[in-house]
């Protein structure tokens, strides 16, 4: 019996920790369709509208992308220290979600900012929020649902 029931919760813990990744409360969460400012360099983003579940998706995998950035050997050091700024304030971001197609990918934009400048500007909730330099309080990633990888990570400068 104690046997079972030990192979019972090693077979249902990584699903219950994976629940729980989701870092930013759902107040601070929104999806929009405003792709302007997304980068495009070759002009082919077309958009599409993700659901609460793929949103939920893409957030478990940033955290986990974040939680594994000191491994992973592609990432430079300097971006590996913004990134364990991040980390330490991971509690402190609004999100926006911003489905694109690019190259017949689907892709879902996750914008981060700071909760602390933007709660009282209802805007956010429907506009994507654009700043130049701010350092990692202001970082963007994209999330390829069909690679189920994060890609394209980009932290803003100081200026």
């Amino acid at each position: 019996m104690f046997k079972k029931s030990l192979l019972f919760t090693f077979l249902l813990l990584p699903l219950s920790c994976e629940a729980k990744t989701t870092f930013i409360p759902e107040d601070r969460q929104t999806i929009i369709s405003d792709t302007t400012g997304i980068p495009d360099p070759q002009k082919n983003i077309t958009k599409w509208r993700p659901t609460k579940k793929d949103t939920d998706l893409a957030l478990i995998r940033i955290y986990k992308f974040l939680m594994n950035a000191k491994n992973n050997g592609t990432l430079a050091i300097g971006k590996k220290s913004e990134i364990r700024k991040i980390v330490s304030i991971k509690d402190k971001y609004n999100v926006q979600f911003i489905g694109i197609i690019r190259g017949g990918v689907k892709y879902i934009y996750c914008n981060f900012f700071p909760v602390k400048n933007m709660n009282h500007i209802q805007r956010w909730k429907e506009h994507h929020i654009i700043v130049l330099d701010g350092g990692y309080w202001y970082w963007n990633i994209e999330y390829n649902l069909e690679a189920d990888k994060c890609e394209n990570m980009r932290i803003n400068g100081y200026g």
